[in-house]
């Protein structure tokens, strides 16, 4: 008898432990449970295909099911997947604008992104009116109310724009950005962000080196690595390159013997080869982060971007 009652009571220590666990989620379906425990399990594994299957079963199963939303919000957002992220942040706010306030920063997020830019304007607004948040998403929260501001006004004027690929020489899968082109047209200078599977000192999973691309008859030559001594293991990017080619400025981040996190370097081309990048050092580089430098014409006067006191950013 006393062991019945000691079973007895377990199951039923078992099943309200479970009960209680469910009731502090939005749903009450053990299908819909079941379904995103599985999508949670898969999430925090990396699989985000057959987690988002779960998932999204499990707002099938319950339509009320707030934290399915949000999990299927954050997935989509991590994929860049930024309107359908956006719908299930809405769909959950929908069910309950109130367990969860700063998931406003996150919906506008996901909102600016896809080019929503009225309702990230509001929704940014609606989260930097909530006490206690987060301050370095309270300062990004107020200089993107700016550009959403300045994203409506523009779609109102809008003026002729048709970019155009300039080729597979140049263009892959990677990231390609901040071009330098000589002033003969003839060669160009870019950032590539590449080498997947490389892990730098600051955990992530990808490089950025110089690559350069010549123009033929063909159109532009397929892009060949720069290599050293302009790239190293570490990243850099953001050239500012000379109109005849001859030198160039730009960011390297981590690099020894670095005054900051991101230094701005020179190096020169002569004799087929680029010299060995040397630190600009003070007043241009400070233990606070300098990058993007952009030189005039005259060579006379650099700009740059830096994160030291005295500045915004």
């Amino acid at each position: 008898m006393v062991r019945f009652q000691s079973i007895f009571l377990l199951l039923v220590f078992c099943l309200t432990t479970n009960n209680s666990q469910s009731q502090q989620l939005h749903t009450n379906s053990a299908k819909a449970l079941k379904a995103y425990r599985e999508g949670k399990t898969l999430y925090d594994f990396v699989d985000y295909q057959n987690a988002e299957k779960y998932f999204k079963q499990a707002v099938e199963t319950d339509k009320g099911f707030y934290e399915a939303y949000m999990m299927l919000g954050e997935l989509l957002f991590r994929q860049a997947r930024y309107g359908e992220a956006a719908e299930n942040y809405r769909n959950a706010v929908n069910i309950d604008s109130l367990h969860y306030k700063p998931v406003y920063f996150q919906l506008a997020e996901a909102e600016i992104r896809s080019g929503d830019y009225l309702n990230a304007l509001l929704h940014y607004k609606k989260y930097i009116g909530l006490p206690d948040i987060s301050q370095k998403n309270r300062a990004i929260a107020l200089k993107n109310i700016i550009n959403c501001q300045f994203a409506l006004e523009a779609i109102k004027k809008p003026v002729p724009f048709n970019p155009i690929s300039i080729g597979n020489g140049i263009n892959t899968g990677d990231d390609e950005y901040w071009p330098s082109i000589t002033a003969d047209g003839q060669t160009i200078m870019f950032t590539r962000q590449g080498r997947p599977g490389v892990i730098d000192n600051r955990g992530y999973t990808s490089q950025e080196d110089f690559y350069i691309s010549t123009l033929s008859e063909r159109g532009w030559e397929n892009a060949y690595n720069a290599g050293p001594p302009l790239n190293t293991r570490q990243n850099e990017g953001a050239q500012a390159l000379s109109s005849d080619g001859s030198y160039m400025y730009f960011t390297a981040c981590e690099r020894p013997g670095g005054m900051g996190s991101c230094d701005i370097f020179f190096s020169s081309f002569s004799e087929g080869k680029w010299s060995v990048p040397v630190n600009l050092g003070p007043p241009v580089n400070t233990t606070f982060w300098e990058s993007q430098p952009s030189v005039s014409a005259d060579v006379k006067m650099l700009f740059f971007s830096s994160s030291r006191p005295g500045g915004e950013g």
